[in-house]
């Protein structure tokens, strides 16, 4: 799907997620190597909320907002440790849209994320 240029993926992680090392260095490495080179494609989006920013709502559980075009409603999706929503409650979407825009103005710039994974990458 990401090798399509009309579809877009913009995605924020915390920066504890690219500092984890699952599977060990190796798996680690090749993780962040992989993520550079798919964020260097026009259509995807990639930034990191820094351990600076705090506390945020970004910390209450993954989630996803979809959308598909002008005829189709967006979508919520949230993931939990039993079971899983799918919404297109326009509260819900609403609500999550407003995260999902506070947590792009905390996050680091598309390069300062991808110096944050190079510096990474050399430790």
């Amino acid at each position: 799907m990401l090798t399509n240029p009309q579809v877009h993926l913009h995605a924020i992680c915390g920066e504890e997620a690219v500092r984890y090392r699952p599977g060990g260095g190796d798996v680690h490495v090749a993780q962040l190597r992989h993520l550079l080179e798919m964020s260097a494609a026009d259509n995807i989006t990639f930034q990191i909320v820094p351990f600076t920013a705090g506390l945020h709502l970004g910390h209450s559980s993954p989630y996803s907002l979809l959308e598909f075009g002008v005829e189709d409603p967006p979508m919520f999706h949230q993931e939990h440790a039993a079971d899983a929503t799918l919404s297109d409650n326009p509260a819900n979407v609403r609500r999550w849209k407003y995260i999902f825009g506070e947590l792009v103005k905390m996050a680091l710039p598309v390069d300062g994320s991808r110096r944050l994974v190079e510096t990474i990458l050399k430790e």
